[in-house]
């Protein structure tokens, strides 16, 4: 391809026939202006009749298809021109097969034209619009439908299939899976295809086995294949298309289908890519499932009969249910378990869940009049307290689905009456709306304001039919409000204006507020400011976007003004707004106010937006002494005036005007706080047009020319015109990589994508290079030299330069002067210059050339420090950016390294340079240690000693009064070479080893030369088991030594994660314990929790030590007192450091220590154990499941899955753990084998009604985490003393107004109250009676009927209903626990364990009252569910 297109322009011809020119050259394209003429032309083209068509005008046609493909392919042309280009080479062969002249017929059917038109539509499709790539996909399935020659087709579908299969499979060519996909989904539709061609394509299995099983596997295969690529929102959709297509053509799912239990093909598949990529489960929900429930009834059942219906119920998620379950059933059952997921203390995540299921559930109409749930009430009641709830997709959501329901379902108005029917239950929403607006008045919050709204639209049904009237009164009374609104809008404008337009809005409180009288503080200022703004703004948007908003539809009804004020008002706010977080809400109003402007038909309409640009140009002007850093809300302006013409030559127009701003000569100012800067605002506006994806096609054509533009600025003097100019280059960077950031792989494939193709579509790009590697010269000198002012200005243009190259590699053309270039900056006195600019030539240095760099780079001369440490660093990046080596490449580097030895080590006074040469060196020693390479010992037994010799002279350099700089930076790379070099030797003792020496050395030094030695020891804690009895040792040492804390948790830290490391390892475990002698583990033990509590990082590194040793001691003296105490100091502490108010770092010690702890010991270890000793610690791990955290969680699962594993008596138990389980899983099984093993525990009894009831932990109740020495009785003799709470007290604490603005988020949001206390009641269900202690039992009684008591007089005082007195957390969650604390008693009861009481009257009474007074129907459902048992 040359560097300068030339472009074919066919001449235009006076008459309606277009005439061909028969010269094109190979390498022409066609002009986008001729392609569409052609297109409108291609049959006058081409021949109509059966005469002979001649070679030459053959020729003609086929150079001209040919112009049609080649210009299709290319890459850099504009989207119009492609889709030009495409049309143009569709109808030419749409006409030519229907041509009754066979030579084009032949033409147009030939093999190689079709293979390029598929190869044209795999590639270049995702660069292309949809409906034109549509378009050639269609024309290609028309030549192979229409071709006569079947043999030809066979092969071409082989083509198909293998190509578009391997594409899909291999992964590598992300960009052509889309249409791969496509293409195969249309060839089943049309049954081109069917799926048993892909099966014989891809053999799978045995050849020799079963052929119906083979063919199984090789579909199932298959089906994984397309899931994989539901992860990428872009090609799920297509893939869950492909998916059904495939699975309807496959013909061998009948005999499938006689198997016992049948299991759906795509089940298994579809349930591995989902636990795999559990992020993918919208994208399933949304472009999977439903077409796989459509594509057959048996399949549709036998899928939903596999799900863990009942199971779910309980909260257990493992299992399968009967196989005779009956839609119906489930239906009803699925539906209740998702209104339960609707409760108050349900988190987002289940809330919102819920919600979605059940609006797909209610739109494909599964969702029947006959369900429990609809005709109680129940469902209505939690989607009308969710109208509340603080986030705004679940308002949206229950909002949705109360206005879709079937009206025959529910009678919902705003007056008082009663039911038409006797089957429905009536809502009535005055009562409803009264109280969510007083909710909304006491609190003034957002999201009861915006629930008051939807409960008003869904009382009134036809609220905005009222509006959609010609009547000239209704019209009048629309615009009265219309007008009110607005009003509104800039009422509220002018009281924020003065918060939210100062430069510092943060800081400022207005003068005429009484702060104290409203005790308003500058962020509560600041936050009702703009608060207030969002709402009016968003307001104003809803106004002139929606439709129905606007009588009869129709937005010409809205007048001039309206816009005119609309638009003014949002303008103004963009062109005086200061404050970040107004601009987004804004900004939006305003682009779409200039959207339906542009298209009214309205001239004097239509022209507003561009009264708003030359506005806005003056304001670039008269502003232009006012800058900020982005230009505040100017940039929003341009790009939502640009917004309404996308592109054209109104959009050129203002690119031109802006570039013209930018490229204005800077006046030189009389006075520097008088600087007018009108470029700064221009360029900040066409950095926002370049990264507004809306606006891409339209800029494109300008990138050129604003490169020139950006790179120019970074010459500029002023630092305001250089950063503008910067961020503008770095947008106009992104945009060259495809919408990616700044390149972070360490490997050349980050560049290889574009480089083919930038430095075509933008020739400018070379020269620009030159200009940022040349201009201003680096000054060089030692690094002790002050530093120069112009160093960050050429850093700018410098790293500018490196991001190009990273993304595009070097350009062919002028390759070794833009290379020299890049190298000259490697003696930059610029540390981070020096850095960036080795690592970029690492990037891009070819594998086989590596070498013959690294020889180059080491000769001498280097002309400073600089230089060499340039040299250095880029020899680094050489190595460490390079593909993995044998041993035989790294001896080749090590000799070059070594003939340099002596002069840039020993010689060198430098200390950074001789840091960084001993960190190449070490690291090339790790890697022949990683290829068991020794044959280089013998030969560095010299260098050896001139390190230690080199070694002590740095420390004695160290201690002195005039150290060098970078002597600490020496010091660690010495360490690191001497360890290595000490490495081959397994035999020696700790003792004997170079540690011990460099440990002993270094303990008079400070901190950081401490931790040096440290530092080395992780890159071979894996290596072999030696190193172990080396390292356990040092850091001991360190620990229980004078060193500095940082260095002692550095130590523990190294501990901590060895120690892991060999306890998961059971061999590795004994090694640990054969030299960790047990005094060794005492002092450890006793320094470790005494350090507790001070350093946070030394605190959490001995926590996870801990568990480790503690497990060792137990192994040897289980019932020991000291190994109790010491269990019970560290079960204290796990305490704390899983408390939900702790930091992340504390919890994930915790959870780690709990780990180790378990992992440690032996499942006969364990059994000898006494149950106190472990039950502790099996809480905590059921807590560590519920954290807030996802990585905690994760932690406890694979802990949990370990134990049920290996500790279980119950081997179905045991082997359905072997996999690790996902947390709640995990936690459901866990809580099964707490209660079996624990049935007899009193201990596990005091914990669970604890629990249940909600008391936090007191010193009384905390014996179970403790594992006090005491006896049972004197236990007892504690728990008489408590006091339950009153439930009075806690229902009015529960019940109390809450009148903050904001809803205070809870610490803990994975949590569920609910089913933490349903969790702990099923445990102390199970109990046997030796476990339950009758004293304890008592109290929970007369608490449990002393709160029934409340709740029956509640009820029948107070009416509840939707956002009643029961609505509210607190309340809601304190009946639950009454409720299962009754239901608890009762069964106590039932088992004789207990006389009988009160319970059973009082729940009667409260379901009795309950229902009159609306009480909340899962109250009620719980209580039913427990009288109807007995």
């Amino acid at each position: 391809m040359t560097d300068q297109i030339n472009v074919l322009d066919l001449q235009d011809r006076h008459s309606k026939t277009a005439e061909v020119d028969p010269i094109i050259n190979e390498l022409d394209l066609i002009e986008e202006r001729r392609l569409r003429f052609i297109s409108k032309n291609t049959s006058s083209i081409l021949p109509t009749d059966k005469r002979h068509v001649g070679k030459k005008d053959l020729e003609e046609l086929e150079v001209l298809l040919n112009g049609f493909i080649r210009t299709s392919e290319h890459f850099s042309i504009s989207k119009p021109h492609r889709t030009a280009a495409f049309n143009a080479l569709c109808g030419f062969l749409e006409q030519g097969i229907i041509s009754l002249a066979p030579e084009v017929r032949d033409l147009c059917f030939a093999t190689s034209t079709w293979e390029r038109v598929f190869k044209l539509f795999i590639e270049r499709s995702e660069i292309a619009k949809a409906k034109p790539s549509r378009q050639v996909l269609m024309t290609l399935v028309k030549l192979l439908v229409k071709n006569p020659d079947r043999d030809a087709v066979s092969s071409l579908q082989e083509l198909v299939l293998s190509r578009s299969l391997a594409i899909i499979k291999e992964q590598k060519e992300r960009t052509c899976v889309k249409p791969a996909m496509q293409i195969l989904e249309i060839f089943l539709n049309r049954a081109i295809l069917d799926a048993s061609r892909i099966v014989r394509v891809l053999p799978r299995g045995n050849p020799r086995g079963d052929a119906e099983l083979n063919i199984t596997t090789t579909c199932k295969s298959q089906v994984r294949d397309v899931l994989h690529w539901i992860q990428y929102d872009d090609i799920a959709a297509t893939s869950g298309r492909l998916l059904v297509s495939f699975l309807k053509s496959f013909h061998s799912l009948e005999s499938m289908r006689q198997q016992s239990p049948y299991i759906p093909l795509w089940a298994g598949p579809l349930k591995q890519v989902i636990r795999e990529t559990p992020e993918t489960i919208e994208a399933v929900e949304h472009h999977i499932i439903p077409g796989l429930l459509r594509l057959d009834a048996a399949d549709s059942h036998a899928f939903l009969n596999g799900l863990p219906l009942e199971r779910m119920k309980n909260g257990n998620y493992g299992g399968l249910v009967e196989e005779d379950i009956r839609l119906i059933h489930f239906v009803n059952e699925y539906a209740e378990f998702l209104c339960s997921d609707l409760q108050a203390t349900a988190s987002y995540q289940r809330h919102i869940t819920a919600l979605k299921i059940l609006h797909y559930m209610i739109s494909i109409e599964l969702l029947g009049t006959d369900l429990t749930v609809v005709k109680s009430g129940c469902l209505f009641r939690s989607l009308l307290d969710l109208l509340l709830d603080p986030f705004d997709d679940v308002r949206h959501m229950a909002a949705t689905i109360l206005k879709i329901l079937p009206p025959q379902q529910h009678s919902i108005h705003m007056t008082n009456g009663t039911s038409q029917k006797s089957e429905t239950f009536h809502i009535d929403l005055s009562d409803i709306l009264s109280r969510a607006e007083t909710m909304m008045q006491h609190t003034g919050r957002a999201d009861y304001a915006d629930g008051v709204g939807r409960l008003y639209i869904i009382g009134q049904p036809n609220f905005y039919e009222t509006f959609a009237t010609t009547d000239g009164t209704r019209l009048d009374e629309w615009r009265k409000l219309d007008n009110r609104l607005l009003d509104y809008c800039a009422e509220v404008w002018n009281v924020v204006k003065d918060v939210l337009c100062l430069d510092s809005p943060e800081g400022h409180v207005p003068t005429d507020t009484e702060e104290e009288e409203f005790d308003l503080g500058i962020k509560d200022a600041l936050s009702f400011s703009w608060r207030a703004l969002k709402e009016a703004s968003s307001l104003m948007h809803t106004m002139i976007t929606s439709s129905s908003y606007n009588p009869s539809g129709s937005f010409e009804r809205v007048q001039y003004h309206v816009y005119s004020k609309l638009g003014g008002l949002a303008f103004q706010q963009l062109a005086h707004l200061r404050h970040r977080g107004a601009f987004s809400t804004v900004s939006q109003t305003f682009a779409a106010c200039c959207i339906r402007c542009a298209g009214s038909e309205d001239g004097e309409i239509a022209r507003l937006p561009k009264k708003w640009y030359q506005d806005t140009i003056s304001c670039i002007h008269d502003r232009a002494s006012t800058l900020t850093r982005r230009s505040a809300g100017l940039p929003a302006l341009i790009t939502g005036v640009l917004a309404a013409y996308s592109s054209g030559t109104f959009f050129d127009s203002v690119i031109l005007d802006l570039e013209a701003i930018a490229k204005m000569p800077i006046e030189e100012p009389g006075d520097l706080l008088e600087l007018h800067l009108p470029q700064v605002h221009a360029l900040n506006c066409l950095k926002d047009v370049f990264t507004n994806t809306q606006l891409g096609l339209g800029s494109e054509c300008h990138i050129a020319k604003s490169l020139d533009i950006a790179v120019t600025c970074l010459d500029k003097d002023l630092w305001a015109i250089q950063n503008c100019g910067l961020m503008l280059l770095r947008a106009l960077l992104t945009r060259l990589g495809g919408g990616s950031g700044i390149p972070s792989s360490n490997t050349r494939a980050s560049h290889l994508r574009s480089s083919k193709f930038v430095y075509e579509k933008y020739p400018n790009l070379i020269d620009l290079l030159l200009r940022l590697l040349g201009g201003i010269r680096h000054t060089k000198g030692s690094v002790n030299q002050k530093s120069n002012p112009l160093e960050s200005h050429h850093a700018r243009k410098v790293f500018s330069s490196l991001e190009i190259i990273e993304r595009a590699g070097i350009p062919s053309k002028n390759h070794s002067l833009i290379k020299n270039l890049i190298t000259s900056h490697l003696e930059s006195r610029v540390w981070y210059i020096r850095k960036k600019v080795a690592r970029t030539l690492g990037l891009i240095v070819n594998d086989n050339e590596r070498l013959n760099e690294i020889k180059t780079f080491l000769q001498l001369p280097w002309s400073s420090q600089n230089a060499f440490h340039g040299r250095l660093l880029y020899i680094q990046f050489v190595i460490l950016a390079g593909q993995k080596h044998g041993a035989e490449y790294y001896e080749q580097i090590l000799s070059l390294l070594i003939a340099h030895f002596y002069d840039y080590v020993i010689q060198n006074s430098c200390s950074f340079t001789v840091a960084l040469y001993l960190d190449i060196f070490a690291h090339v020693l790790s890697a022949l240690s990683d290829c068991s390479s020794h044959s280089v010992s013998n030969k560095l037994s010299t260098y050896k000693e001139q390190l230690w010799k080199k070694w002590r002279s740095s420390l004695d350099a160290l201690r002195g009064s005039s150290a060098l700089p970078g002597i600490d930076l020496q010091i660690i790379a010495l360490a690191r070479c001497l360890f290595f070099l000490d490495s081959s030797n397994m035999d020696q003792l700790y003792e004997e080893s170079t540690v011990h020496r460099m440990i002993q050395d270094v303990t008079q030094t400070n901190a950081v030369c401490q931790a040096a030695v440290l530092q080395v020891l992780p890159t071979c804690s894996e290596a072999c088991v030696w190193i172990s009895q080396i390292l356990i040792p040092c850091c001991i040492h360190v620990v229980n030594g004078p060193f500095y804390t940082e260095t002692q948790a550095f130590a523990m830290e190294q501990l901590a994660d060895l120690f892991s490391s060999i306890g998961c390892n059971s061999q590795k475990a004994l090694l640990l314990g054969s030299f960790l002698h047990l005094a060794e583990t005492n002092i450890l033990l006793d320094r470790i929790q005494n350090i507790c509590g001070g350093d946070i990082r030394l605190s959490n590194a001995a926590l996870r030590v801990c568990g480790v040793l503690l497990a060792m001691e137990y192994r040897r003296a289980p019932r020991n007192s000291k190994t109790l105490d010491r269990l019970r100091i560290w079960l204290r502490m796990l305490h704390f450091g899983s408390d939900e108010r702790s930091e992340l770092s504390n919890r994930l010690a915790a959870a780690d220590s709990v780990a180790a702890f378990q992992t440690v010991l032996q499942r006969s270890d364990i059994m000898d154990i006494p149950h106190t000793g472990v039950l502790g610690v099996h809480i905590k791990l059921l807590d560590f499941l519920n954290d807030d955290d996802e990585e905690v969680r994760e932690k406890a699962a694979m802990t949990a899955s370990w134990i049920l594993s290996h500790l279980s008596s119950s081997d179905n138990m045991a082997e359905s753990a072997r996999v690790p389980l996902m947390p709640l899983a995990a936690e459901f099984r866990l809580t099964n084998f707490i209660t079996l093993r624990y049935h007899e525990s009193t201990l596990l009894f005091y914990e669970a009604v604890r629990r249940l009831v909600g008391m936090l932990p007191s010193d009384e109740l905390m014996l179970v985490l403790e594992i006090d020495s005491v006896s049972v009785s004197s236990m007892r003799t504690h728990v008489s003393m408590l006091e339950f709470p009153k439930v009075c007290d806690l229902l009015a604490e529960g019940r109390k107004e809450d009148t903050s603005l904001f809803a205070e988020e809870r610490q803990n949001l994975f949590i569920d109250d609910l089913r933490e206390a349903e969790k702990w009641a099923v445990i102390l269900q199970e109990l046997s009676q030796t476990a339950i202690d009758l004293d304890l039992a008592h109290k929970l009684r007369s608490w449990t009927e002393e709160g029934l008591a409340v709740l029956v007089e509640n009820a029948r005082t107070k009416i509840d209903g939707s956002l009643g007195w029961t609505t509210k957390t607190k309340t809601f969650m304190l009946g639950m626990r009454i409720i299962l604390a009754a239901e608890l008693v009762v069964t106590l009861e039932g088992r004789a364990i207990m006389s009988s009481g009160q319970t059973m009257q009082l729940l009667r009474g409260l379901l009795e009252t309950g229902v009159n007074s609306s009480l909340h129907g899962l109250w009620l459902r719980r209580v039913g569910g427990i009288l109807e048992k007995l």
